[in-house]
This record gives structure tokens, C-alpha cells and sequence, in this order.
């Protein structure tokens, strides 16, 4: 029987980018092929579920809207825990750092907050719905070879510095959006 490593899933307000403030299930992945410093999900969970377990726990929650993140959900199989959440009528959301194959993993909507330059040859093929981009102080914008039509620009914590630095990049390029991360305004 297939086993997911996960950290937890909970039902909150999603924070960023084009779903922000909307009600959603997130089920946060545990793991990841990156070490990024801001990852919300670096510690590694001991915790096991298999599709049955995901889907009681998630049944409690009067919502269809599923966020797959983490750590980097794609390091494990998901395409058959994707298969069995849209069979059962959840929009399912996958948001990856980009680096690793979609081909197989059927989600309505794909967003890659990118963390390198390089993302998964994959991306060539199947352009993102979204990209989510976190800026810190120095970071660099990348150019990607798909054409996203939802690009969001979104400051690592919500200070002045670095929301005046993203204002500064969508003002230059003219193609990003600003988005700030609500869950540190709303506490959720």
C-alpha cells in the first residue's frame, strides 16, 4: 500500500498568489531535493498516510479546494493520491519548486514558486498557471522559457524593505504582480 510522508494537513486561508485569501485544505509533503532556509516544511515527519487516511481526514473540512505542498510534494509518487482526490471531486492545486517531472500528475492547477534557474525540462511542455516568487534581499528574478500569464512577486516576510524592493522589480518589468503573504497578517 502506498505511504505519503507528511507534516501535516490543515484547513486554512491560502496566502499568496492568485488563491489568496480563499478557504483551502493544504497538505504539506514532507521532504524535499532543495535546502532553502525559508521552507516552511524543513524538518523531515515521521508521519504516514495512505490515500484512505488523506481522504478521512480531509472529509471533515467543508471545502474542495486542495493545496499540494511542502517540502516538494513531487518527490513522491503523488499521481495516484491526485487521481483519487479529483475522482472525488476536489480542485486539486499543486505548488512545486519546479525542478522535478509534472508528466503524470493530472491537477487542475500548477504554481512553481521557483527557488533556481533551472526548473524540470518537463515545464517545456506544460506551462505553470502561476508563478510565485519569493524575494529576499538579494535575490535574482529569473527568465523562464513558458509564458505564465500570473506572475506574483511575493516579499519572503511582509517588511518594508523587501515589499519597497518588489515594488521597485514589478515597476521596472512590468509584468509581476505583488502579492504579500496574509497568513502573517491574519495569524491563521
Amino acid at each position: 500500500m502506498l505511504k505519503y510522508k507528511i507534516n501535516k494537513i490543515e484547513y486554512s486561508i491560502y496566502d499568496k498568489g492568485y488563491w489568496s485569501g480563499n478557504a483551502c485544505i493544504r497538505i504539506i509533503f514532507s521532504g524535499c531535493n532543495l535546502e532553502c532556509k525559508s521552507c516552511e516544511s524543513n524538518n523531515i515527519s515521521n508521519n504516514e498516510y495512505t490515500i484512505i487516511k488523506i481522504l478521512k481526514e480531509i472529509e471533515q473540512y467543508k471545502c474542495r479546494y486542495i493545496i499540494l505542498t511542502g517540502g516538494e510534494p513531487l518527490i513522491q509518487n503523488i499521481a495516484f493520491l491526485v487521481d483519487e482526490l479529483r475522482r472525488n471531486n476536489y480542485y486539486v492545486i499543486l505548488k512545486t519548486n519546479g525542478t522535478q517531472s509534472v508528466i503524470g500528475v493530472t491537477v487542475n492547477w500548477i504554481i512553481i514558486s521557483p527557488k533556481t534557474k533551472q526548473l524540470h525540462r518537463s515545464f517545456n511542455h506544460k506551462a505553470p498557471n502561476e508563478i510565485d516568487y519569493t524575494i529576499t534581499e538579494h535575490n535574482p528574478i529569473y527568465k523562464y522559457p513558458f509564458n505564465c500569464k500570473r506572475k506574483y512577486l511575493i516579499p519572503m516576510r511582509n517588511d518594508k524593505t523587501l515589499i519597497r524592493r518588489c515594488v521597485n522589480i514589478i515597476k521596472e518589468k512590468n509584468d509581476w504582480r505583488l502579492s504579500l503573504n496574509i497568513k502573517d497578517m491574519i495569524n491563521d
